[in-house]
């Protein structure tokens, strides 16, 4: 009876265990799956990226950085949004992409990508400051409750948020920026479910023309996304298809080819054999 009532606590136990499952993984700040069988099997090697890009020419989208199957083809300046990127044994960078209901893969080399907030703080790293109580001391970010979350500083494309809350402090902040205007910037790495943005401590509220004060940010829209020679420009990247798979095909061919002719010469002296008197 004493073993039963261990036994039934321990299934209930298991039970409520399972339970749980569901809502620890279940979090709006998870990371999503892939949907590609290759970036599944590789989902240790590869990254999230969600950089837009365009291509350069009329480029062939992949099967899988392994698979020369073209599985479908995109028209110059074609511009994407990218998923997963992954980095081959040649060093040269994939992205995994969707368009018009198809995924593949395409080499970065065939590939611009869009000036953005990565882009801005290549650009101006030298610039970027951590936090400092004197550099802040006049902002109270506890009542910024009206921003607007910008691409990166001097970018035209911006989201308007109400925040009745506000920040508590400026740990949100992993960086400051300050313009060529001498107003503040705080980077943002996520919010609320949004990443990559800056907000203008400053002004949280003005639009482009309050912030800008007419001076533009010089800057190329699209640059490349990779090079992949000593002269700065891109080469033809093709799939890495593995070797060693390659080799074991042919050897599997060459085999069945012995098998098959031991076979017919078999067959061919046995028939031999009752045919002679």
């Amino acid at each position: 009876m004493k073993a039963k009532k261990v036994l039934l606590s321990g299934i209930g136990l298991l039970l409520a265990c399972m339970m749980t499952i569901p809502t620890l993984h279940v979090h709006a700040d998870s990371i999503p799956e892939p949907d590609d069988m290759f970036a599944e099997e590789h989902i240790d090697e590869c990254e999230l990226d969600h950089r837009v890009y365009r291509t350069k020419e009329e480029a062939a989208v992949y099967v899988s950085p392994e698979d020369a199957t073209v599985a479908f083809v995109l028209e110059t300046q074609t511009e994407i949004g990218g998923d997963w990127s992954y980095k081959d044994g040649n060093g040269h960078q994939w992205l995994l992409v969707h368009h018009n209901q198809k995924t593949g893969w395409i080499p970065k080399a065939e590939l611009e990508v869009k000036y953005d907030t990565i882009s801005f703080e290549e650009e101006h790293k030298n610039e970027l400051v951590q936090y400092s109580d004197d550099l802040f001391k006049d902002v109270d970010v506890s009542a910024i409750k009206d921003y607007r979350f910008w691409n990166y500083p001097g970018s035209e494309e911006c989201m308007e948020i109400t925040d009745d809350d506000g920040f508590e402090n400026f740990d949100i902040f992993s960086f400051f920026y300050t313009d060529q205007n001498g107003l503040r910037w705080g980077k943002v790495d996520y919010y609320r479910g949004r990443v990559d943005s800056w907000i203008c401590l400053d002004n949280p509220n003005g639009d482009y023309a309050e912030i800008s004060k007419g001076t533009k940010l010089a800057h190329e829209e699209y640059s490349p996304a990779e090079t992949t020679n000593e002269t700065g420009k891109s080469e033809k990247v093709k799939p890495n298809v593995d070797a060693t798979f390659v080799y074991a095909l042919v050897g599997a061919m060459v085999g069945f080819v012995v098998i098959v002719t031991a076979v017919i010469l078999i067959v061919l002296k046995k028939k031999k054999s009752h045919e002679e008197p």
